[in-house]
């Protein structure tokens, strides 16, 4: 059959059986559809597929340069050292210097608290040695007032003993 009989059996047959003609009208579209959709979700997985492989060769890229820029050495610009390295030394030093700095506070405070201590210590050996200075001022009063007191009891012996041989010569001239 030629092309124009075909079309021509169709129109035939949508004006005779015209449930049929929509149920094929349908059933073709759901068909078109199918396939169609086959299509889009063929060409879908293909183009997802595509911008994975760009997206993955980009990161790729990106990883390449970030690892050259931070680990590579580059002589023609003067870097003999890669940039990890430089930090970490820079890192290193910094922390060395700070403890450097640390360790120097802690001496000069100890220094500081032993120098405070040497004093309190002189000071303390002052008061001891004004105070055993006072203490012997007291301790030679004592003796000049002992000494005082030894000659005031050796002069009232002496008394007591001549009132005592004065009176006592007296009551033996007296009659009893």
């Amino acid at each position: 059959m030629s092309g124009s009989q075909q079309s021509g059996q169709y129109v035939v047959a949508s004006t005779v059986f015209p449930p049929a003609a929509v149920g094929v009208a349908l059933a073709g579209s759901l068909w078109a559809l199918v396939q169609g959709g086959k299509g889009w979700g063929r060409a879908k997985e293909q183009k997802l597929r595509q911008a994975q492989q760009e997206l993955h060769a980009h990161l790729h890229s990106v990883r390449d340069q970030a690892r050259r820029y931070y680990f590579d050495v580059d002589v023609g610009a003067g870097r003999l050292h890669n940039l990890v390295d430089t930090h970490f030394d820079d890192l290193a030093q910094q922390v060395g210097e700070s403890v450097q700095q640390l360790a120097s506070e802690r001496s000069a405070e100890a220094q500081r608290e032993l120098e405070r201590l040497k004093q309190q210590a002189e000071l303390d050996e002052k008061q001891r040695t004004e105070r055993l200075g006072e203490l012997r001022a007291c301790l030679a009063e004592w003796d000049t007032l002992g000494k005082r007191l030894q000659r005031i009891v050796e002069q009232t012996q002496r008394l007591e003993q001549a009132l005592s041989e004065e009176t006592g010569g007296a009551q033996q001239d007296k009659p009893a």
